[in-house]
């Protein structure tokens, strides 16, 4: 009977120490990414790595940089020039895509009046450039008007409509 109870309660100690570290600062999972929180070990780690040095070397100096761990390598997410940003490296350094997130006055005026002048009465209030290496530039122009939203494609040869919402 004591086994039985000490069986018990080894594997109850056994589950809850599990979920409780699942459940604690450090979570790696597919989808799940982790801040390397200033001043911590991750952080020193991160600086030490060939993403960071590429990133410094690519950006230079840049404001509200936090590092993410994903599965394939590491995310940052900082500020340069007043633009929103956030790029991708793998662990080994390798730059895969910057993402750059701004208003209409950012946007370049060729892409701006391409849009314009096919869309006359939207708005356009928020763009996403996307950009990879070896690869033409992509914007992601969210625009509006009175009765809808839409999402737009815009690359250097055509203009896709990727979603649209009525409001």
């Amino acid at each position: 009977m004591k086994r039985a109870i000490f069986t018990t309660l080894t594997v109850i100690a056994a589950t809850i120490g599990n979920v409780s570290a699942q459940q604690g600062p450090r979570m790696i999972a597919e989808n799940t990414a982790e801040t390397a929180v200033p001043g911590s070990s991750d952080a020193m780690y991160f600086a030490d790595t060939r993403a960071a040095r590429s990133f410094k070397k690519k950006f230079g100096d840049v404001s509200e940089e936090k590092w993410y761990s994903t599965r394939d390598g590491q995310r940052i997410k900082f500020v340069k020039n007043g633009v929103s940003c956030m790029a991708d490296y793998t662990n080994s350094g390798t730059f895969l895509q910057l993402i750059r997130t701004y208003s209409e006055q950012q946007l370049p005026t060729e892409v701006r009046l391409r849009v314009r002048s096919e869309y006359l009465d939207y708005n356009i209030f928020l763009v996403q450039e996307l950009q990879i290496p070896r690869k033409e530039t992509i914007y992601l122009v969210k625009i509006e008007d009175k009765t809808s939203w839409k999402t737009l494609r815009v690359s250097d040869q055509d203009i896709d409509e990727l979603e649209v919402y009525a409001k």
